[in-house]
């Protein structure tokens, strides 16, 4: 009697620490802030910080990001997933798997943290091309 009673207790915690699994992830409610559009907030972000002819511009030798299409077809937003999408990772300094990376190189200026704020906001609301 007393191994049932004993089992019926651990199996109770368990229960209860498996409710309280859901309220350890963070999700940030959006519901109440602006829509974050593309063309007045986020490509002159990405114009100034990332388009200069030696990094990401339109001559540049690396992959062009200085326009959305370009940005999504490199695969440097994940819609709907800031923390995922790469170019989230590089300008917070989060890298690319977990390495300490970070964009604009230094020597370049750095993304304040108002733009970083709405770039997260614009992927998190969809990443849409508007």
């Amino acid at each position: 009697m007393n191994n049932i009673k004993i089992y019926c207790e651990i199996s109770l915690r368990i229960i209860f620490c498996l409710t309280l699994l859901p309220s350890c992830t963070t999700q940030t409610d959006l519901t109440s802030i602006r829509e974050v559009k593309y063309s007045s907030d986020i490509s002159n972000i990405i114009a100034s910080n990332c388009g200069s002819s030696n990094c990401h511009g339109s001559n540049a030798s690396q992959h062009s990001l200085i326009g959305y299409d370009e940005m999504i077809d490199y695969g440097v937003i994940k819609a709907g997933n800031a923390r995922k999408s790469k170019l989230y990772k590089v300008i917070t300094g989060k890298g690319l798997d977990g390495a300490a990376y970070k964009m604009p190189p230094k020597g370049n200026g750095a993304v304040s943290d108002h733009e970083i704020t709405l770039i997260y906001v614009w992927i998190e609301q969809g990443a849409k091309n508007n």
